[in-house]
């Protein structure tokens, strides 16, 4: 067995037995695959360069691995063979191991002293569902014995408390008909969220209502100025369609003057100009299933049926906003203090690109030293950079990538802040406001959401 896999079992038995008023030992399985998950990152590149070297496929240096890891040994010869031929992976190994576990232990702790026992305890745990950020790790899935499931994310949640807050308010006042925000529970650095699941509708009754709300979440979406909209991030719930990700509310460039024209090829929930019968984030003609696609029995609706009853929830919204402007403006500098007094999340590059440069990172720095993989990554970052925010960026970026991390950036009112705290570009203070709705709005936003709808050649005439 590999001495660094040997530690980090060992060390899951004694976190298990430190923390066993909150977590089952029965979580031992999950945790050891997770781990095993986080080795398969971190040796990737290796395998691969290996793989290319002896002129065989990669996948079969990785089955490899996965054998002798089933055989009880952990992968110990296919991993030794690797840090003899690449010796810098045994450092990468041991500090990367080091940081998840440092996480799980987080995580442990901050479970004790989140209150949540009256779930009982943890019995399986899913560590990584999200993008591994450095000094922060990523969102995982805590399922209890009692049966409830609840997602760990190790960030501020005060800002998805604010937004759920206000839409309470808005649902008192009859301007949405539901809350399109999932239950959490928000403390200092991290928080709680609760499982919102996709289920079948029942009748077609339910499903025009799903796509009246559908066009009521359009229309709150871009009042709030919300980016970061891809499919993962909104589920069909029974209620209507639930984002369960607002991290980058008040994060983006583009805020406060963000104008409407093109608001949604921008949002991330959709995007225009597809080949295939989806529109973004919402597949709206899949093959398969999708937890954004709501279903009749098991079956997905075809979209087209239903435009009538999405136009109606966004123009009965546009208007509902409107007026809630002239009436209320306290309520509305209250939900800008809110969100200004937290820090947002920036999406500075798409995650994908992101990746592709972690794994780029690796093989340049197994064949041959991390400063010249440092200097490329950089080289590629300042090529694609499209603004004096994205250069200033760039070094912060490379010291994520180096770490193993996808860069993160957070939104301030002392300005853009990178993942360790550092000043990135103190002139983008944090200033959000919502965007300012007219008469017009309505029919622009309908406008912009036929014109992304019809490259796909699914609509037809309408």
């Amino acid at each position: 067995m590999s001495d660094v896999i040997r530690a980090a079992l060992s060390h899951i038995s004694q976190l298990l037995l430190k923390y066993s008023d909150v977590v089952a030992a029965t979580a031992f399985d999950s945790l050891s695959e997770s781990m095993y998950s986080r080795v398969s990152g971190i040796t990737g590149p290796a395998f691969h360069l290996q793989a290319a070297a002896e002129r065989i496929a990669a996948q079969a240096s990785w089955t490899s691995f996965m054998e002798s890891k089933d055989a009880g040994n952990d992968g110990a010869s296919s991993i030794q063979d690797l840090i003899r031929l690449f010796p810098d992976l045994n450092k990468d190994l041991r500090l990367g191991l080091a940081h998840w576990l440092s996480f799980i232990n987080q995580m442990f702790l901050r479970l004790r002293t989140s209150g949540l026992s009256e779930f009982g305890k943890v019995s399986h745990i899913t560590v990584g569902v999200g993008d591994w950020h450095d000094r922060r790790g990523a969102a995982c899935k805590l399922e209890y014995d009692s049966g409830a499931i609840r997602y760990y994310k190790p960030r501020s949640m005060f800002v998805d408390c604010a937004v759920r807050k206000f839409c309470e308010y808005l649902v008192r006042l009859k301007v949405i008909s539901y809350n399109p925000c999932a239950k959490v529970s928000a403390f200092a650095d991290f928080g709680f969220s609760e499982l919102i699941e996709a289920k079948s509708f029942e009748c077609v009754m339910s499903v025009e209502r799903y796509y009246f709300r559908l066009g009521e979440f359009i229309a709150l979406a871009a009042y709030l100025g919300a980016d970061d909209l891809h499919c993962e991030n909104i589920i069909a719930f029974q209620d209507g369609p639930v984002c369960v990700d607002w991290e980058t509310l008040g994060g983006s460039e583009c805020n406060p003057q963000m104008p409407i024209d093109n608001y949604l090829s921008r949002s991330g929930l959709f995007s225009a100009g597809s080949l295939i019968k989806t529109v973004g984030g919402l597949e709206f003609d899949h093959v398969g299933n999708s937890i954004n696609v709501p279903e009749l029995r098991g079956q997905p609706m075809t979209f087209n049926k239903f435009l009538s009853f999405v136009f109606a929830g966004l123009a009965s919204t546009c208007e509902k906003i409107m007026s809630l402007h002239r009436n209320d403006p306290m309520a509305v500098r209250r939900l800008i203090s809110l969100i200004n007094s937290h820090e947002s999340r920036m999406v500075l590059r798409p995650t994908t690109y992101y990746h592709i440069l972690l794994y780029r990172f690796s093989e340049l720095k197994y064949e041959s030293c991390s400063k010249f993989a440092a200097m490329h990554i950089a080289e590629m970052l300042r090529s694609t950079a499209n603004s004096h925010i994205t250069i200033a960026a760039v070094n912060f970026e490379v010291e994520d990538i180096a770490k193993g991390a996808v860069p993160s950036f957070y939104s301030t009112t002392s300005g853009l802040k990178s993942s360790r705290g550092k000043v990135v570009y103190s002139k983008l203070q944090k200033q959000w406001r919502p965007l300012i709705f007219t008469k017009s709005t309505a029919s622009i936003l309908e406008k912009d959401f036929i014109r992304l709808a019809n490259p796909t050649g699914y609509f037809g005439l309408l």
